[in-house]
């Protein structure tokens, strides 16, 4: 609950179980895309040059649990478009 104002706020975290096959560059440069004042905040320019997403990326298997989960695909719809 709350998720989305506590992005607004830049209180969030990366939960280990979710996150752990995300390397610390690509949880760095979300970090620099949600930051909370948009004076600090990267710009897309900024993002597109970025080597991490001009370079070659290895492949992260992603854990799809989450998604099949139906409780929790509910919350996420309800979270993200409510």
């Amino acid at each position: 609950a709350g998720m989305k104002t506590r992005i607004k706020a830049g209180e969030y975290q990366f939960p280990k179980a979710e996150w752990k096959n995300v390397s610390q560059e690509a949880k760095d440069i979300i970090k620099m895309m949600l930051t909370v004042d948009p004076g600090a905040r990267v710009t897309i320019d900024w993002i597109l040059k970025c080597p991490w997403f001009t370079g070659t990326v290895p492949e992260t298997p992603l854990d799809m649990h989450p998604m099949f989960d139906t409780d929790n695909c509910e919350q996420m719809r309800v979270s993200f478009f409510s």
